[in-house]
């Protein structure tokens, strides 16, 4: 994805999959490597997803990030 942004391609992101079990949020992306961010304030401030230390929450806002772009978000109750 990082070669597609330096040459200016336009693409869209993959939406993250995400589901919250026993109040700790699972996330993965259909691309390994692509990063997953969440948000638990409704989107003002966003945390990097870290799948060997996954944070507990209640819900949470999800989205991928490559560079500067980022996919849609994707709610997680």
């Amino acid at each position: 994805m990082p070669k597609l942004e330096d040459q200016g391609i336009a693409f869209n992101l993959p939406v993250p999959g995400g589901i919250i079990e026993a109040g700790l949020l699972q996330a993965n992306s259909p691309f390994p490597g692509l990063m997953i961010e969440y948000s638990i304030d409704n989107g003002n401030t966003w945390h990097v997803y870290n799948e060997t230390s996954s944070p507990q929450v209640a819900q949470a806002l999800i989205r991928t990030r490559s560079g500067s772009r980022y996919s849609r978000v994707a709610s997680v109750q």
